[in-house]
């Protein structure tokens, strides 16, 4: 459904991955490809560790609080860089049926304990 690239940055190079959008974890998970992207192993870390986060609108977002974890850590380099380079939103399927299903986005957020008011 994505050509074997990156939704977030459009990286190839044999370096993507399927990534759920709703935890396996979680109950609600399901190997759809309604409920999965194609990541980069950048894109998914963040993705996986809530620094970066899909809303049902497709629009990329970080997480304050993940951040500011990090930064406690001293654990921030990079991270300029890294929300400078992300577009507004996912490159999505062309296909309507293959994109991300905008209530998978929402459920993948709060499985992944991001702020409520951050969740739409």
């Amino acid at each position: 459904a994505y050509h074997y690239q990156c939704a977030v940055c459009g990286c190839a190079l044999k370096l993507v991955d399927a990534a759920h959008i709703v935890p396996v974890s979680y109950q609600h998970s399901t190997d759809d490809v309604t409920n999965g992207l194609a990541l980069c192993r950048l894109h998914h870390g963040a993705y996986d560790n809530g620094l970066l986060g899909v809303r049902s609108n497709y629009g990329l977002m970080t997480n304050p609080s993940r951040e500011a974890s990090l930064a406690g850590f001293h654990l921030d380099m990079g991270l300029d860089a890294f929300k400078a380079a992300l577009p507004p939103r996912i490159i999505v399927p062309a296909t309507i049926e293959a994109r991300p299903a905008p209530q998978n986005l929402i459920i993948g957020l709060q499985a992944r304990g991001w702020p409520s008011d951050l969740v739409a």
